[in-house]
């Protein structure tokens, strides 16, 4: 009879931050495949900044938006963080209205105000669990 592992739940962090760059990308590959010729597109956003608190001993963040499509209404997480040494780098998938709206944010040359929720960090990973973007601080 198997036994069910049991795991604690992580801690939840949440920090606010300022963007303060933005970076925009877009790959197109095309490839001649076995049968077919194929080609693939992807376009993400990069917001940049820092948290007004650390996390542990790293303050910036490098945030890649990407257009997850639809289906995602069903996730437990919208992102995940993969790295923390010099910032935290994390990738988080938005809805396509969602990554249109970041985009006019990105482009609107606004200061934007960043407030992430996000399970503690383990090994420099861990899951995104609320993001929020806006052009005023999201405190006040």
């Amino acid at each position: 009879m198997a036994t069910k592992r049991k795991t604690k739940k992580r801690e939840l962090l949440r920090r606010e931050g300022v963007v303060s760059q933005w970076e925009m990308a877009l790959f197109v590959h095309a490839s001649d495949g076995r049968h077919r010729m194929t080609r693939d597109g992807r376009y993400y956003l990069h917001a940049k900044g820092a948290f007004a608190e650390a996390v542990g001993t790293v303050t910036g963040f490098d945030l890649m938006l990407v257009d997850g499509g639809e289906g995602l209404k069903e996730a437990s997480a919208i992102g995940s963080v993969v790295g923390a040494k010099k910032e935290i780098t994390a990738v988080v998938d938005l809805g396509p209205e969602e990554y249109a709206f970041a985009s006019r944010l990105a482009i609107s040359g606004c200061q934007c105000h960043m407030h992430m929720s996000f399970d503690k960090l383990h090994y420099g990973s861990g899951l995104i669990r609320s993001l929020s973007i806006s052009t005023h601080p999201l405190n006040e």
